[in-house]
């Protein structure tokens, strides 16, 4: 099957102070590994949704051979704006796809992989990692279940949209700790930061 992602890197890092893709993370950034692990497990195409400082993004991006798309309104939408036109991008050219912000980038190919076991496993349309009954980043959606994300209307974002769907929605209990954290603050940054040394 092929299995894509979304990335969506369009916020204004506006509580960080700093231009949260390209925050040092590693030997890379908080973007790049995030897109590290993806191809590792062989996930293509990787879609990544920009906003602030966009063409810098992508020029930084060029060289990982993914695919960068706008979202003109960054500054005015929400992130679920910004997944739909992530998700319009490859909706035609996967089976499924792993969705997941810029700043939730601690997560292994062991969890993508046991993530695209349980879809294959049970038929669900979402399967979600879990930490100790937690649920995290990256989930994995069927595309069959694109077009009624992308036409949602209403509250709730994301979840919302897929929960109006009426799919199975699995969980799926990973030992990784780390697919919690996101980088909203400096504090979560080096929470992260300290994470990866562990």
């Amino acid at each position: 099957m092929q299995t894509a992602a979304v990335i969506v890197a369009a916020g204004q890092s506006s509580r960080m102070g700093a231009f949260k893709p390209l925050l040092p993370l590693a030997d890379t950034t908080m973007i790049g590994h995030g897109i590290e692990t993806l191809k590792a497990y062989g996930v293509s195409p990787i879609v990544v949704v920009t906003g602030r400082e966009a063409a810098a993004l992508a020029q930084y991006l060029y060289p990982y051979q993914v695919e960068c798309v706008h979202n003109p309104d960054y500054a005015a939408t929400d992130m679920f704006c910004s997944a739909c036109i992530g998700f319009e991008a490859l909706r035609s050219r996967a089976d499924r796809v792993f969705f997941l912000p810029v700043d939730s980038p601690l997560f292994s190919a062991d969890c993508l992989a046991a993530l695209c076991a349980e879809m294959d496993r049970s038929g669900c349309g979402v399967a979600r990692p879990c930490y100790e009954g937690r649920c995290g980043h990256p989930i994995l959606i069927d595309v069959k279940l694109l077009p009624s994300i992308i036409s949602f209307h209403g509250d709730g974002g994301l979840r919302r949209a897929i929960e109006s769907t009426g799919c199975l929605q699995q969980r799926v209990e990973v030992w990784e700790p780390g697919l919690l954290l996101d980088a909203d603050t400096p504090d979560d940054y080096a929470r992260i930061q300290q994470m990866l040394c562990k």
